[in-house]
């Protein structure tokens, strides 16, 4: 056996510990500022406080753009106030190209709108149960609003401010509030959105889903959202029409009459949303329109060219030779309704096949005792060339027998709160002037004098103290 030492631990034993090269790293690593011996980063102080700071920096950030977001879409800005508008008029005036909402006040000055974009159409005004503010539904293009889409604005008059209410590219129809409610903080109104009536809290913007419904529960929908939600009522609504045009609610909250477009007319259904039964066909015309008495719940029905489109539902005595014979073209009917969403009562209060002298619109006194009625020769369904304005006494047991104000054209006339006087539009001078007239034909008076071109107006629900 050799006594020469193996060369390789000879080797080890000689070579001298190297000592750390101060630029690199035990493993060979090489070191850079910010680095350990080991080569793991190695952050100062200030790094470390600086990506705290930071930190902090986009939290706050982001809880401030979180509540800008808020209070842009549901606060009420500026607060809402109180102001006295006993005998405002809102209404629309038309320009050239658009429509902006104005009221009129006491002395008989005309003050536009904030915030109105050039050449938008706002759409016909309401007033809040109060009186203290408009909603009205436009196209106006303001920032948070998408561009084209009809939305909900509200014209709060103690501060003279506009805001959107609504932000989604759904465009919504013209809201109808309960007048019974006249807290701000809970009023709601009912409104028509594509294939879906929604009621609509403006305190928070929120929109819940009415028709269809969703089991026995009302799906709640942001007003951002664009989703329609789906449930299995969807099918036998389909049925019926593609869209809904104006929806009331029963006094009691528990039926919806609703209208729906069709591709051959429209027809009216009704909902008991409080249990879980499908919608009822209550009518079917060219045209329809739905009024309801505030005072007893009952609902009236303006009917232009009456048919069935559901050829199995044609009654019998509908039929004669083969072929369809409808009772009538044209009428107005009372409906006082019953359990889950059938009529209980049907009443013809008018009817008439003559297309010279057709009922153009309605409109239910504030004390729930006289119809508003327009009549006059139609020009086609929904459309009629007025030449009579009456009121129909709708006391128990009185005829239906209009009593007559005035006979001359008039647009769009509407009730003053205490039930005395009526607002409308007629033609003066080549100009759509607002006139106010007494409910027995007395004093009409006319309130723009040629200002201007005004459409659907209303008197304040205030009444004076």
């Amino acid at each position: 056996m050799s006594d020469t030492p193996n060369n390789e631990e000879s080797q080890q034993e000689q070579t001298p510990e190297k000592k750390p090269d101060s630029k690199y790293s035990s493993t060979g690593r090489l070191l850079t500022p910010g680095m350990g011996l080991e080569g793991e980063l190695v952050q100062p102080k200030t790094v470390k406080k600086q990506i705290t700071r930071f930190a902090i920096l986009m939290g706050v950030l982001a809880v401030l753009f979180l509540g800008m977001k808020w209070v842009m879409e549901n606060k009420d800005l500026g607060g809402l106030g109180s102001t006295n508008t006993s005998g405002w008029i809102s209404a629309l005036e038309y320009g050239e190209h658009g429509a902006q909402v104005v009221y009129i006040d006491s002395s008989g000055e005309i003050h536009k709108s904030p915030a109105y974009t050039q050449d938008a159409t706002d759409q016909e005004p309401v007033w809040s149960p109060d009186g203290n503010r408009l909603y009205f539904v436009s196209n106006r293009e303001i920032k948070s609003v998408p561009k084209g889409a009809n939305n909900i604005y509200r014209w709060n008059l103690s501060k003279d401010m506009v805001e959107a209410r609504t932000t989604g590219t759904r465009s919504k129809g013209t809201p109808i509030f309960d007048v019974n409610i006249t807290d701000p903080k809970t009023e709601r109104a009912l409104l028509a959105s594509g294939q879906t009536v929604l009621t609509f809290t403006p305190a928070d913007s929120s929109m819940h889903q009415l028709l269809p419904p969703i089991g026995r529960e009302m799906t709640v929908q942001d007003s951002n959202s664009d989703g329609a939600s789906s449930s299995a009522f969807e099918q036998s609504y389909s049925r019926y029409g593609q869209s809904f045009r104006k929806a009331e609610i029963s006094n009691d909250g528990t039926t919806v009459l609703a209208i729906m477009r069709r591709e051959d007319g429209e027809v009216l259904i009704a909902q008991d949303i409080s249990q879980g039964s499908l919608p009822v066909v209550v009518a079917t015309a060219q045209y329809l329109d739905i009024e309801k008495n505030p005072v007893t719940g009952e609902f009236y029905v303006l009917i232009h060219e009456f048919y069935i489109p559901f050829e199995q539902q044609i009654p019998k005595e509908y039929i004669k030779n083969g072929k369809v014979t409808y009772p009538y073209r044209h009428a107005i009917q009372r409906l006082t309704m019953g359990e889950k969403g059938v009529p209980q009562k049907v009443e013809q209060l008018f009817v008439t096949n003559d297309d010279k002298m057709v009922f153009g619109s309605m409109s239910t006194s504030p004390d729930g005792q006289y119809l508003l009625i327009t009549a006059g020769e139609m020009k086609h369904a929904g459309m009629v060339k007025t030449s009579f304005m009456g009121i129909v006494p709708l006391a128990p047991g009185s005829p239906p027998q209009p009593v007559s104000i005035l006979n001359q054209e008039v647009f769009e006339p509407s009730w003053s709160p205490d039930s005395s006087k009526i607002v409308y539009v007629k033609m003066s001078n080549g100009k759509r002037d607002i006139f106010t007239i007494s409910r027995d034909g007395s004093g009409e008076t006319n309130i723009t004098n040629g200002k201007g071109d005004f459409g659907f107006p209303a008197i304040s629900p205030q009444i004076p103290k």
